[in-house]
């Protein structure tokens, strides 16, 4: 079939719809099914990516014509709510269930909150965590071969690689919410490049939501002034 051949309209939208089929079996073929939402025909991340920083991405093909192939770019992140799993001292930690603990995930509530809203990606809270997600548009020219046939699988290639370019300003907005929150909860620090500290388990990091509450911190046993 021949890309120049479109003088008979019919078969101008027959050849149209030839492309769309052939490039989006060719997407479905590349999807990693890790993204099960109807919106999206190929996905490039993997398992659990809505909690990694750079979250769930996919595409959905809109429409090919006979230059282009066009598609709408999605991605979408979860970040932890009262589900949190938070970076205590150990004392803290054996009594979760206990009004410090609960004060802890309080602070650490209302300092995600203002997170997540000054976050340039539009969200939802479902009562538990917040989902963030936004679209790009995108196109990229169809691929032929030297002898004039389409090329669906280096079209799809081109198409996903254009996507993930359209998707990079939204996913830095991303990383840096989720950097912002790994060191509300304790666990991570951040230097100016972006290069993590890890926190051990106990130990939560200065600026987190613990160090945010220990000014009226209860004493323990050991940590007593009478002790000392």
């Amino acid at each position: 079939m021949n890309n120049n051949d479109h003088l008979d309209p019919d078969q101008t939208d027959e050849t149209h719809l030839h492309y769309h089929h052939a490039l989006l079996s060719e997407l479905e073929n590349l999807d990693t099914g890790r993204w099960q939402y109807d919106e999206i025909d190929c996905c490039w991340t993997g398992k659990y990516a809505d909690l990694d920083s750079s979250g769930y991405q996919g595409l959905h093909l809109d429409r090919t014509d006979d230059k282009f192939a066009y598609a709408t770019a999605h991605i979408g992140k979860t970040f932890c709510g009262t589900d949190v799993t938070l970076n205590v001292p150990q004392w803290v930690d054996e009594e979760n269930s206990g009004d410090t603990y609960q004060r802890v995930i309080s602070v650490y509530m209302d300092h995600a909150q203002e997170i997540v809203c000054g976050c340039n990606v539009p969200g939802d809270w479902s009562g538990d965590d917040w989902f963030l997600s936004d679209t790009e548009s995108c196109r990229v020219p169809l691929v032929f071969d030297g002898d004039g046939q389409f090329d669906p699988a280096a079209t799809a290639t081109a198409l996903i690689a254009e996507c993930e370019n359209a998707l990079e300003g939204i996913e830095k907005e991303l990383v840096l919410a989720d950097q912002m929150m790994q060191h509300l909860a304790g666990w991570r620090t951040f230097d100016k490049d972006g290069n993590p500290t890890q926190h051990p388990a106990g130990s939560p990091c200065e600026g987190s939501a613990w160090d945010l509450l220990e000014w009226e911190k209860p004493f323990t046993n050991s940590e007593s002034p009478e002790n000392n």
